[in-house]
C-alpha cells in the first residue's frame, strides 16, 4: 500500500522539473524586476532631463525676447526723436498722445500688460494704464542698473498689487550725446506666460512639475506657481541648510540627477540645472513612487504568472494558438477593409473628375463609368456594366461620317497610350452627337500585364463655339484697325500739344520760390515742384501723411475733407521736419477725367513769425520791467513811512527794557514787542533791498571762496537729507559785489530749495564764466553784451508751473501756507541782482526741480571793503545836540534817549527851523542829527546850508532811504556820519559819541 502511495519516477521527474522551473522563473522574475526598475528609473531620468533642458531653453528664449523687445524700442529712431522732443521741449499733448499710442501698440502686439516711460530719476512720465502706481523696488533696482550700464536689464520677478507675478524689461533712451533722457519699461505678466509653460508637462504624469527657484539670502525662493501649492510664487522659502531638498542642491551648485525630498517631504527623482544668462535655476522632478509604479506592476504580474504557471501550463498552448488565429483573422479583416477603403476612394475620385471616364476589363467590357460619362453616352453605369465598349462608346469621323476604331482595342492590343484624332464625334444612345477629345491608357497589374483600359474623354462643344467666336472677332478687329489709323494720327498730334502745355506749366511751377504739391483723394502725391523737394526731400512713392509728417495714417485735421468739397482753404502750419512755418493756400482742381485733386502752395513765413515772436517777447519783458519798477517804487515808499513807526516802537521798548528789572512781569512782554519790532525792521530792510533803496558795498569778491564759506553756514541750516554739491569753475574772474548781499542771495535760494525738498534731495551750486552776446541781450532787454560770471543754483524738488514762475519775484507773493513765509525772499534776490547790474532767470517744471541762474558782470571794484565798526558800549556826554526830524514821535524818542545819557537836546521839525535854531545857537551846538525826508526843506539842502554857515559843523544823517544818495554821497557832501533807520538806542549813542570825539 505504501508502495502505491509513492510517486512514480515520471511523476517525480515532472514535479522536480516543475519545481525547478518555478525556482528559475521566480529568480528570473526577481532579477527582471530589479533590471526593469533600474532601466525605468534611468529612462525616466532621461525624460526628465530632456524636459528640463527644453524648459531651460524656453525660459532663456523668453528672457531673450524681453531683452530684444525693449532694446528694439529704445533704438527706434521715431521713439528716440519723439522722447527727446517731449523731454527737452514744451510738453506737447499731441506728441505725448503719439508716444502713448506707440507704447500701447507695443504692449498690445507683443503681449505686455503695460508699457511705461520713466524719467532718469525713475519717476513715471506716462503709462498705457491710467492706474499705474509707484514702481516696485525690484523695478527701481533694474532701472538704476540700466542707467549705470546704459543697457537693457530684466528685473527680478515681483508680485504686483493685483496678485500676479510680473517681470519688467527696462532700457535707457540715450540722446545724441549718449546721455539717458528717459527709460522704457515693458511689464510682463509672468503668471500668464512664464508660469503657464512651466506648468505644462509633455507626457501624462500625476506628480511631475517644474520648479523655478533662485537664491535669496540664506534661503531658496520659489518663483512660480506649484502643482501642489498654487500660491507658492515668491512666498515659499526653504533654508539652504536643508540639503536633502533638490531646490537647495541646485542653488548650492549641484547639477544633473539628484534623488531627495521635495518641498512636500515626498521622495522625488529630479534633474537640476541653472538657466543660462539668468540668476534662476530649474528643478524638474517626478515622485519616485510614480516612477517605480510600472516596475512594481510588472513584478506583480510576474508573481501572478509564477503562481498560476502550473495551472495554466497546458492552457498556454491553446491560448497562443487562439491568439495566432485571432491575429490571422484580424490581419485578414484589416486587409479587406483597406481594399474596400481604397476602392471607395477610387470611386469617389473617379466620380469627382470633370471629364468622362470609362474603365474596361482585359476583354474590353465596361466595368466603371463616372456620371460625366453617363451623361455623354446616355447610358447609366448599371446599364453599361459588362457590355462591350464599342456598344457604349460609339464614335465616328466628323467629316467622313465613318465609324472610327475604338481606342480601347488598340490599347489592349499594343499596351500604349492612345489619343483620338481631331474631328471625332460621339453618338449617345439617344442619337445626340457631340465633338469630343479623348485618350486611352492601359491598366496594368503588379507584374506589368495589361488587364484593362481606362478611357478619358470630354465634350468640346463649348470650345468649338468659343474658337468660332474668336475667329469672327479677329476678323472684325482687322477691319477696325484699318479704320483707326487716321484717328491714331489725330490723337498723337493732340497729345503732343497737350504735353507742350504740361511742360510749360511744370516749368512755371518748378521755378516758383514757394513750394507746390498736388495730392489726389487717396492721399497720393501726384506732383511736387523743386522748392518742395528742396525742403522735404524726394517723394519716393510715399503718401502725403508719410511724406510731410512721417505718420502711419491720415492726419486728424486732413485738408482733404474741406478741399475735396470744392472749397479753398487757408492755414498756417509749423513743420517738424523742416522747423519752418508755412502759410498754406489749398484749392481743388478738376482733372481731365473728372476727378478732383488738391493743389497746395506753401509760402515760407518763418522769418516773419520769428520777428513777431521777438516783438511779443520784448513787449512782455518791457511790461514785466515796468511792473517790477512800479512795485519797487511802491515798496520803497511804504518802507520809508514804516521805518518811522518801527523807530518809535523799537526805541521806546528798548528804553522801557532798560528801566525794568528782568524779574518784572512786564519784562517778557516788552521783550516780545522789542523782538517783533526788530523783525519788522528786518522785513522793511528786505523791501528796501528789493526797491534798491539800500546801497550795496561793492568790493573785489572771489565768488568761489565766498560760496565755500557760505556752504559751512548752509550745512547747519539745511537738513542733512539734502545733499549740497558744489561745481565751481577754476577760471572765473572776480566780481564787484557786496559780500553780505551775495550771501543773502545764496541763503534765500537755499531756503527755497529746502522747502521744495521735504523728503530730501539734491542742491547743486555751480559757477562758470559766461559770454552774453547780442542775440541773448535782444531777448533779455535788461542785459548788456559782455563777460559775466554765472551762478547756478539747482534743486531736485517739487518745481513750479509757468503761472507761478511769472510772479516769483513779486514782493509778498508766496505759494507757502499761511505763516510759512513772507514772500520777500526772491524779491530781495531780484533787487540785489538788479543793484549789481546783473541778470536773473528761472526755469522750472512741476515734479522736475528748479534752476535759478544769475549773471554777475566781471567789473573793476569800486572800493575796498570797509572794516566793520566794533560793537561799543554806549557812552553819553554833556554836549548840546540839534535833532532835526519831521516826525514828532521820532524826535521825542531820540530826545529821551540822548537826554538820559547827559546830552542837551534842541529839536526842529524841518530844515528851515533847523537853520534858524543853528543860526541863533551855533556856539552851543556840537552836533546836528539830520533826517533826509522832511517837508519845506529836506535834509540834503539843509546840510548844504549848514556847511555854508559853518564848514566845520558836525552832521550825522539819519534815514531809512539811501536811494540815489547813500552813506558815501553824504559823507562826500560834508556829513560826518550816517545812521540807518530804524536804529537801536545803543547804535545811536555809539555813532553820536564817535562823531563828537572825531577830529
Amino acid at each position: 500500500m505504501e508502495q502505491d502511495l509513492k510517486p512514480s519516477p515520471s511523476t517525480s521527474a515532472w514535479i522536480g522539473a516543475l519545481l525547478l522551473a518555478v525556482v528559475i522563473i521566480v529568480t528570473g522574475g526577481y532579477a527582471y524586476y530589479l533590471h526593469e526598475a533600474q532601466r525605468i528609473r534611468h529612462d525616466k531620468y532621461e525624460d526628465i532631463a530632456t524636459i528640463a533642458n527644453l524648459k531651460a531653453e524656453q525660459i532663456e528664449h523668453w528672457r531673450h525676447d524681453r531683452f530684444q523687445d525693449v532694446e528694439r524700442d529704445v533704438k527706434s529712431p521715431f521713439l528716440k526723436r519723439a522722447i527727446e522732443e517731449w523731454v527737452h521741449g514744451p510738453k506737447s499733448e499731441a506728441l505725448k498722445s503719439r508716444l502713448k499710442e506707440f507704447l500701447g501698440i507695443e504692449a498690445q502686439v507683443r503681449g505686455y500688460v503695460d508699457a511705461l516711460l520713466l524719467d532718469p530719476q525713475g519717476k513715471i512720465l506716462m503709462s498705457t494704464k491710467p492706474e499705474s502706481g509707484e514702481l516696485n523696488e525690484a523695478v527701481k533696482r533694474a532701472v538704476d542698473e540700466s542707467l549705470t550700464t546704459r543697457s537693457a536689464i530684466l528685473s527680478e520677478l515681483y508680485r504686483a498689487p493685483d496678485g500676479d507675478v510680473h517681470l519688467d524689461a527696462v532700457a535707457p533712451v540715450l540722446d545724441s550725446a549718449g546721455v539717458p533722457i528717459a527709460v522704457v519699461d515693458l511689464v510682463t505678466n509672468s503668471s500668464a506666460t512664464l508660469c503657464e509653460f512651466l506648468q505644462s508637462w509633455p507626457v501624462p504624469s500625476s506628480s511631475a512639475e517644474i520648479l523655478l527657484v533662485r537664491k535669496d539670502g540664506a534661503d531658496v525662493l520659489f518663483l512660480n506657481r506649484l502643482r501642489f501649492d498654487p500660491n507658492a510664487a515668491l512666498f515659499l522659502r526653504i533654508p539652504l541648510t536643508d540639503i536633502s531638498v533638490p531646490a537647495v542642491q541646485v542653488v548650492l551648485g549641484k547639477t544633473g540627477m539628484f534623488q531627495g525630498l521635495d518641498y512636500r517631504g515626498v521622495e522625488v527623482l529630479a534633474d537640476l540645472m541653472p538657466v543660462h544668462n539668468s540668476p534662476w535655476f530649474i528643478v524638474a522632478k517626478v515622485d519616485t513612487r510614480e516612477i517605480l509604479a510600472e516596475a512594481r506592476y510588472r513584478g506583480e504580474v510576474t508573481a501572478f504568472f509564477v503562481v498560476v504557471f502550473i495551472l495554466l501550463a497546458s492552457a498556454m498552448t491553446a491560448y497562443f494558438y487562439r491568439v495566432r488565429q485571432t491575429r490571422l483573422y484580424r490581419d485578414l479583416y484589416r486587409s479587406e477593409r483597406e481594399r474596400f477603403k481604397a476602392h471607395e476612394e477610387f470611386r469617389t475620385t473617379l466620380y469627382s473628375i470633370g471629364d468622362a471616364v470609362i474603365t474596361t476589363d482585359h476583354k474590353g467590357s465596361v466595368k466603371v463609368m463616372n456620371p460625366v460619362a453617363e451623361q455623354l453616352t446616355g447610358l447609366s453605369e448599371s446599364e453599361a456594366n459588362g457590355k462591350p465598349l464599342e456598344e457604349v462608346f460609339c464614335i465616328i469621323n466628323e467629316d467622313s461620317r465613318e465609324k472610327v476604331e475604338n481606342p480601347a482595342e488598340r490599347v489592349l492590343r499594343e499596351g500604349i497610350v492612345v489619343g483620338l484624332a481631331n474631328h471625332t464625334i460621339l453618338i449617345s444612345s439617344d442619337g445626340a452627337e457631340r465633338p469630343i477629345a479623348d485618350s486611352g491608357a492601359p491598366i496594368r497589374d503588379k507584374d506589368g500585364a495589361v488587364n484593362g483600359v481606362v478611357l478619358v474623354f470630354r465634350d468640346q462643344t463649348q470650345e468649338r463655339a468659343a474658337q468660332k467666336a474668336l475667329r469672327e472677332q479677329h476678323s472684325e478687329l482687322q477691319k477696325s484697325l484699318k479704320q483707326a489709323t487716321f484717328l491714331s494720327d489725330l490723337i498723337e498730334r493732340s497729345s503732343k500739344a497737350l504735353r507742350l502745355e504740361k511742360d510749360k506749366l511744370k516749368s512755371i511751377l518748378d521755378n516758383m520760390n514757394d513750394a507746390v504739391r498736388i495730392v489726389n483723394s487717396g492721399h497720393e502725391i501726384e506732383y511736387i515742384n523743386r522748392s518742395m523737394e528742396a525742403d522735404f526731400g524726394p517723394v519716393s512713392g510715399r503718401k502725403c501723411y508719410e511724406y510731410f509728417r512721417d505718420s502711419l495714417g491720415p492726419c486728424e485735421n486732413c485738408g482733404n475733407r474741406v478741399v475735396f468739397i470744392e472749397r479753398p482753404s487757408h492755414c498756417e502750419w509749423l513743420s517738424e521736419k523742416t522747423n519752418k512755418t508755412y502759410e498754406i493756400f489749398d484749392t481743388p482742381i478738376q482733372n481731365a477725367d473728372g476727378s478732383i485733386s488738391r493743389l497746395a502752395i506753401f509760402h515760407d513765413i518763418t522769418h516773419r513769425k520769428i520777428i513777431e515772436e521777438e516783438k511779443e517777447k520784448l513787449q512782455a519783458q518791457l511790461l514785466q520791467s515796468q511792473k517790477m519798477e512800479a512795485v519797487g517804487t511802491l515798496a520803497g515808499g511804504i518802507a520809508h513811512d514804516f521805518n518811522n513807526l518801527l523807530q518809535v516802537i523799537l526805541g521806546y521798548s528798548e528804553l522801557m527794557l532798560q528801566t525794568r528789572d528782568p524779574d518784572n512781569s512786564d519784562h517778557g512782554d516788552l521783550q516780545k514787542i522789542y523782538q517783533s519790532a526788530r523783525s519788522g525792521a528786518e522785513l522793511v530792510k528786505r523791501l528796501m533791498i528789493f526797491s534798491r533803496k539800500i546801497e550795496p558795498k561793492f568790493v573785489n569778491l572771489d565768488l568761489n571762496k565766498h560760496i565755500i564759506q557760505t556752504q559751512k553756514l548752509l550745512t547747519r541750516t539745511i537738513p542733512k537729507m539734502i545733499d549740497i554739491h558744489l561745481d565751481l569753475s577754476d577760471d572765473i574772474e572776480q566780481i564787484n559785489a557786496d559780500p553780505t548781499q551775495v550771501e543773502q542771495i545764496l541763503m534765500n535760494l537755499a531756503v527755497n530749495a529746502r522747502d521744495a525738498l521735504p523728503e530730501g534731495g539734491r542742491l547743486n551750486i555751480a559757477t562758470k564764466t559766461a559770454i552774453l552776446d547780442e542775440d541773448y541781450c535782444k531777448e533779455h532787454a535788461e542785459t548788456k553784451p559782455g563777460k559775466y560770471v554765472s551762478l547756478t543754483v539747482t534743486d531736485t524738488g517739487k518745481g513750479m508751473d509757468k503761472e507761478t514762475i511769472k510772479r516769483i519775484f513779486e514782493p509778498f507773493f508766496t505759494t507757502k501756507e499761511l505763516g510759512r513765509g513772507t514772500g520777500l525772499g526772491l524779491a530781495v534776490v531780484y533787487g540785489i541782482v538788479q543793484q549789481h547790474g546783473g541778470h536773473i532767470w528761472c526755469y522750472s517744471e512741476p515734479s522736475r526741480g528748479t534752476v535759478f541762474k544769475i549773471y554777475f558782470p566781471s567789473l573793476v571794484s569800486r572800493e575796498e571793503p570797509e572794516q566793520k565798526m566794533a560793537e561799543l558800549i554806549p557812552h553819553g556826554g554833556t554836549e548840546t545836540i540839534l535833532l532835526v526830524d519831521d516826525e514828532e514821535s521820532v524826535r521825542s524818542l531820540a530826545q529821551t534817549t540822548l537826554t538820559r545819557t547827559g546830552y542837551t537836546v534842541l529839536t526842529a521839525g524841518n530844515g528851515e527851523e533847523a537853520l534858524s535854531v543853528y543860526h541863533e545857537r551855533s556856539n552851543e551846538i556840537a552836533l546836528v542829527i539830520l533826517d533826509l525826508m522832511m517837508p519845506k526843506m529836506g535834509g540834503t539842502q539843509c546840510l548844504k546850508e549848514l556847511l555854508k554857515m559853518n564848514p566845520a559843523v558836525k552832521v550825522v544823517i539819519a534815514s531809512g532811504d539811501s536811494a540815489g544818495g547813500g552813506r558815501e554821497e553824504y559823507v562826500g557832501l560834508g556829513a560826518k556820519g550816517f545812521i540807518e533807520k530804524p536804529y537801536e538806542s545803543r547804535i545811536l549813542l555809539n555813532i553820536v559819541r564817535s562823531v563828537l570825539d572825531s577830529d
